[in-house]
């Protein structure tokens, strides 16, 4: 009975990491690392958020002249510093996920050989 316990217990956890791997794979879908970009036409200054969303680049508009661009930079940091977090943790939880397939693997024999 201990195998079949141990079994069961690690299919939990795998279970467990795969939907914490996925909510973290949808926050970093939902809030991409992001940069400010100044752009000068004709004597007028303008501000662009630009970030990866499917897998292209995009650009979207903050303001002109009168924009504050320094407390927009400092929100973005944050935001970013956020999904390096997140981008940590996901290669955390990967590396969690593999060893615990690896001892999954490995009580699956012990248990399909003790039932024999």
């Amino acid at each position: 009975m201990g195998l079949e316990a141990n079994l069961v217990y690690l299919e939990a956890e795998l279970r467990s990491l795969q939907e914490r791997i996925a909510a973290i794979r949808d926050f970093l879908l939902a809030n991409p690392s992001s940069s400010i970009y100044r752009r000068k036409i004709k004597g007028r200054v303008y501000y662009y958020k630009k970030f990866r969303k499917g897998g292209k680049s995009v650009s979207k508009f903050l303001g002109g002249s009168g924009f504050d661009h320094k407390a927009a930079a400092w929100e973005f940091k944050r935001e970013n510093e956020k999904s390096e977090k997140a981008k940590l943790q996901l290669a955390k939880l990967k590396r969690e996920k593999l060893a615990l397939e690896k001892q999954a693997r490995i009580a699956r024999k012990a248990y399909d050989h003790a039932g024999t």
